[in-house]
C-alpha cells in the first residue's frame, strides 16, 4: 500500500485504533532503555544514541489532569508524528539476513517502523565479541529513528520454537507439581530460571519476546498437546508458570506476550494449514481457556485465528 496515498488516509485511520498499544509499547521500552540506572543498558539492550531528553512538566506549570511521567512522555511522542509515522509503527517485519533496516526501507520509504521480528533461521542474529548472538548490526542503521524499532523474537521454553541462539528455558512439563504439592514454591524456582533467561535475550538485544504460551489443554488430542508447546491442562498451573515467565522477563527488563488468546489448545487442527475451531463453549472457555488471561501483568497479548461457534459462526475470535 502507498502509505502517502491521498485513498489511504481512511485506512490509516482505522489502522490507528490499535496505535496506542504498540506505541505504549515502543516508549515503555525506550523508557527503560534510555533510563540507564535500572542496569538495562549494561545488560545489552540496544539504545538510541540520540534518543531526546524531554523534561517532564513541573506541578506548578500543569493542570489538574497531569499524566504521570511516562505517559506524558508517551503522549508527547505520539503527538508530534504525523499519520504517516503512527501508521509505521503498527508494522513489525521480518526478512533475511542483518541487512534488514535498509531493506525495510526500500520497502516501505521509512527505516522507523514498530519493530523487527528476528529468527536464527533467517541469519538474523549478528555475534557479540563474547561470541553470543546480537541485534545490534540490524538496528545500528534505525539508531537515529525518535523511537527505535522494537527487537521482537519466539522464544519459548524448551528448544522446539527458539528463535534466537540462547541457551533453552526448560519447559514446565518437567516441572511435577502435584508430586511436589509446593505450586509457590514451584513457581518461584521458575520465576528465577525465566529471569535468568530473558537476561540473556535481553543481552541479544530483545525487547519483546513472543514466547509465553498459555493455551490450555483439553486432551491429547488438541493440537497444541500433540505438539507438546503448552504447560498443560489445569488452568491455574498454566496461569502460575505463565506469570512467573512473564516476571521473569520484567525482571530483566524484556516485554513478554502471552499467546494464543482465546486458547489454541481447545483446537484440534494445525491453524497454520486450516480452520481452526474451539471444541470449548463460550462459557466453558470463561472457567477454562480464559483463566491465564485473568489478571495478567503481561504487557502484551497474541491472538491466534481461532473461531468459537457461540461468538460467531465465520470468523476468528
Amino acid at each position: 500500500m502507498d502509505l502517502t496515498a491521498p485513498d489511504s488516509r481512511g485506512v490509516l485511520s482505522r489502522l490507528l485504533t490499535v496505535l496506542g498499544i504498540l506505541v505504549v509499547a515502543a516508549a515503555a521500552v525506550w523508557l527503560m532503555t534510555a533510563g540507564g540506572d535500572d542496569g538495562t543498558q549494561e545488560a545489552g539492550l540496544v539504545t538510541s544514541t540520540t534518543t531526546r531528553t524531554t523534561a517532564a512538566p513541573s506541578t506548578a506549570s500543569t493542570s489538574s489532569t497531569t499524566l504521570p511521567n511516562h505517559e506524558w512522555v508517551i503522549s508527547s511522542l505520539i503527538g508530534e508524528m504525523s499519520l504517516r509515522d503512527k501508521a509505521l509503527q503498527l508494522l513489525v517485519l521480518g526478512g533475511p539476513g542483518t541487512d534488514l533496516i535498509p531493506v525495510i526501507e526500500q520497502r516501505v520509504g521509512s527505516r522507523c517502523v514498530g519493530g523487527v521480528f528476528l529468527t536464527e533461521a533467517a541469519r538474523n542474529w549478528g555475534v557479540q565479541d563474547d561470541g553470543t548472538a546480537s541485534a545490534a548490526p540490524v538496528l545500528e542503521p534505525a539508531l537515529d529513528c525518535e523511537v527505535v524499532p522494537l527487537v521482537a523474537t519466539d522464544a519459548e521454553p524448551g528448544t522446539q520454537v527458539l528463535k534466537v541462539p540462547v541457551v533453552p528455558l526448560e519447559h514446565p512439563r518437567y516441572f511435577d507439581v502435584v508430586a511436589s504439592g509446593d505450586l509457590a514454591g514451584v513457581v518461584l524456582q521458575y520465576t528465577e530460571r525465566s529471569t535468568r533467561f530473558a537476561a540473556d535475550l535481553a543481552a541479544a538485544g530483545v525487547h519483546l519476546n513472543l514466547g509465553v504460551v498459555v493455551d490450555v489443554d483439553v486432551d491429547a488430542s488438541h493440537y497444541m498437546a500433540r505438539q507438546r508447546r503448552s504447560f498443560g491442562g489445569d488452568p491455574m498451573v498454566v496461569q502460575a508458570f505463565g506469570e512467573a515467565m512473564v516476571m521473569g522477563h520484567c525482571n530483566a527488563g524484556v516485554a513478554a506476550a502471552l499467546k494464543h488468546f482465546p486458547n489454541q489448545g481447545a483446537t484440534l487442527n494445525d491453524p497454520h494449514v486450516g480452520e481452526s475451531v474451539s471444541s470449548k463453549s463460550l462459557e466453558q472457555w470463561r472457567t477454562f481457556g480464559a483463566v491465564p488471561y485473568i489478571d495478567t501483568n503481561a504487557p502484551v497479548v497474541m491472538t491466534g485465528h481461532i473461531r468459537y461457534p457461540d461468538v460467531d459462526g465465520g470468523l476468528p475470535a
